[in-house]
């Protein structure tokens, strides 16, 4: 019964109760004043026990963590026993709770890639996931397993922490050596966000109270105020002194101003960009409030990045581009720890940090700005495909541009970018549309650069990989994207786990199709001309004879075949190994060697049409002695075979 979860959550649940049930067996749970068990233990011959709640999330200090429910009750033989204690229950069968119902809890840290690990248990009768007192007692105990610091923890679970009961956390805090660090982290949050620790700590518990109290707002801030002034009496003397550190508001670090208001912004720039930075620059001081180095403000690298790093025509329209770059203050410099480029500047602050793009993507009408992008990645140079691609993708998001308007390689690169997210957004569009959105993507279908080419097929297979991802529009698209080009995502035949064992497969493969007629055998020989890779694509540029043969009276005969035939077969590599995704074989006539040339890369072009050449010839002479080879030895195993008989 209740809720489905997996074997390794029960595993862990039925381990826990299993302890438990051990327990039980040996003590009643229940003691006197002195410390010493009352009553006799219950004889127990069974439990069992119920998933009733999960999985809930919690994030703590950059590390994840799943929490289940759980309810168990161990079957009594001796229900004379059983002394009723809290939330303990016993029904009419004998089965006896004892502990309180429905309120046992597992949690488990999640990895990176989604695996748990079991921690700990724990019994929580008057909160449940999420609330502010259960994330309280989650980071106190984790602290002490010493799976968390709690200079680690973020600062509005700091402040969730001390209003549960201020002067048990305070004077809790200063018990520890790293208790000045953590109040440091608090109060910077604190002041960062509400302008000052004790406005902030009375704001919050305000806010917690809610409407519940019946009190107005002023009522609930003057006993809030009051009520903090007289906690003095709760707290030892080390509590006393965080409290004073935490509430003095001249304590704030004297770095000059910690951050630029927005009236500061809008007298160096157009009022719309100046709302833009500064949301950039709160957004990047609220992502790092989290490290332990306790930022507490922000201000630009260089004042005169309000100025357009670069202004775009972009199909009739006027495109500003802000490269906004940000510093950041540290309250405690000797925690930063600087990498990926991070630097300290002269006067103490961290630059090279960044939690958000600096790019600010405007469009330019009439002398106002709109803010169309925020979120450009910040390792795209503004000259590069990629960047021309998230510039097309936000006009294409707001409905600026069609499809259509958009030429075949940014197209491409913005299959390779927003893959599932493009075709979604591209299904939407008219059947004209989509349809000039494909046509275009053909110049990269079996013909131009070698790497556009891969880039096609990567993209591709990529989104094949996230086709749950698809809705129904992309999903549509998705197939008509197949369909056009004959890449088959899925595969072709069996895949292998080296090239050569690979290409044979493809090719056998490709005979054994070719034909609604079933030959006896087939025969294929290649000569490999190039290999091209790209992402999780390979292409194999070959040369082909191949034979397709039958039994007859007197042995076998060459049905149909070809010589040097010029073929390109594509995989994906994955897991080590080579599927098949697609074979191509040019048209012929007066297209042969156009699509070729178009296809293969210029050396291995150059050697399909050398036919008169030396290599040439033995090459033809290498595959038509391996075919010669294969039938033959194919024809005496079926001579062994029938001799057998």
């Amino acid at each position: 019964e209740g809720i489905e979860a997996p074997e390794d959550v029960l595993e862990a649940a039925r381990t826990m109760v299993h302890d438990s049930y051990e327990y039980a067996r040996m003590h009643t749970g229940v003691t006197g004043g002195d410390g010493e068990m009352l009553g006799t233990p219950a004889e127990y011959d069974d439990w069992r026990l119920e998933i009733v709640g999960g999985p809930w999330s919690e994030t703590l200090g950059g590390l994840s963590f799943e929490i289940w429910n759980i309810n168990y009750e161990f079957h009594t033989t001796t229900p004379e026993r059983i002394i009723l204690a809290g939330g303990s229950y016993l029904t009419e069968d004998a089965w006896h709770c004892n502990t309180y119902p429905d309120c046992t809890y597992l949690y488990f840290l999640l990895a990176e890639d989604g695996s748990r690990r079991y921690l700990y248990s724990a019994m929580e009768n008057d909160c449940f996931p999420g609330t502010e007192m259960f994330r309280t007692d989650m980071a106190y105990t984790l602290d002490e397993m010493g799976l968390l610091s709690l200079t680690g923890v973020e600062g509005e679970v700091l402040a969730d922490m001390i209003l549960m009961n201020e002067a048990s956390f305070l004077n809790r805090m200063a018990e520890r050596e790293d208790g000045e660090i953590v109040i440091d982290r608090l109060r910077n949050y604190l002041i960062s966000t509400y302008g000052s620790a004790l406005d902030g700590l009375i704001k919050i518990s305000i806010a917690f109270s809610g409407s519940s109290s019946g009190w107005s707002h002023e009522e609930l801030y003057q006993y809030y105020t009051g009520r903090f002034d007289e906690m003095s009496s709760d707290f030892t003397e080390g509590g006393a002194a965080l409290w004073e550190r935490l509430t003095d508001q001249e304590a704030a670090p004297a770095a000059g101003p910690l951050r630029p208001t927005l009236e500061d912004l809008q007298a160096i720039a157009p009022a719309e960009v100046a709302e833009a930075v500064f949301q950039l620059g709160q957004a990047n001081l609220a992502e790092y409030l989290r490290e332990p180095a306790l930022y507490d403000g922000w201000r630009l690298s260089d004042p005169s990045q309000l100025s357009p790093e670069k202004r775009l025509q972009v199909h009739g329209l006027t495109l500003d581009v802000y490269d906004v770059w940000l510093e950041l203050h540290p309250s405690l410099p000797e925690l930063v720890q600087l990498a990926g480029g991070m630097e300290f500047t002269e006067d103490g602050w961290v630059k090279n940090l960044m939690a958000a793009s600096p790019y600010l993507l405007f469009l330019v009408e009439d002398g106002h700005h709109t803010l169309l992008e925020s979120d450009i990645p910040y390792d795209l140079s503004t000259d590069s495909p990629g960047f021309q691609a998230e510039i097309a993708w936000a006009l294409l998001e707001n409905q600026l541009i069609r499809p259509s308007q958009i030429d075949a390689e940014t197209l491409l690169t913005m299959l390779n970018l927003q893959n599932t997210r493009f075709l979604n957004l591209l299904g939407t569009y008219s059947e004209a549309e989509q349809a000039a959105v494909l046509t275009a993507l053909d110049a990269f279908h079996n013909q131009g650069p070698q790497e556009q080419q891969l880039a096609l097929r990567d993209a591709v297979q990529t989104i094949a990989w996230s086709r749950r991802d698809l809705d129904e529009h992309g999903s549509a698209l998705f197939t008509k994207l197949l369909d056009h080009t004959g890449i088959h995502a899925s595969g072709l035949g069996e895949s292998h786990s080296d090239l050569t064992s690979a290409i044979y497969a493809s090719l056998r493969y490709w005979r054994q199709n070719a034909s609604a007629h079933k030959y006896d055998h087939h025969s294929v020989a290649y000569y490999l001309l190039d290999t091209q890779r790209g992402g999780s694509s390979c292409t194999a540029y070959l040369l082909v004879s191949w034979g397709d043969y039958e039994l007859t009276e007197d042995g076998y005969e060459l049905v149909t075949g070809g010589s040097c035939n010029a073929m390109a077969v594509s995989f994906n590599y994955v897991n080590d190994r080579y599927q098949a995704t697609e074979i191509w074989q040019p048209l012929g006539g007066g297209l042969y060697e156009p699509e070729i040339r178009a296809c293969f890369p210029k050396d291995a072009a150059d050697i399909v049409f050398s036919q008169g050449s030396e290599k040439y010839k033995a090459i033809t002479e290498a595959l038509d002695s391996y075919l010669e080879m294969d039938v033959e030895a194919w024809y005496k195993f079926y001579q062994r075979s029938q001799a057998g008989r």
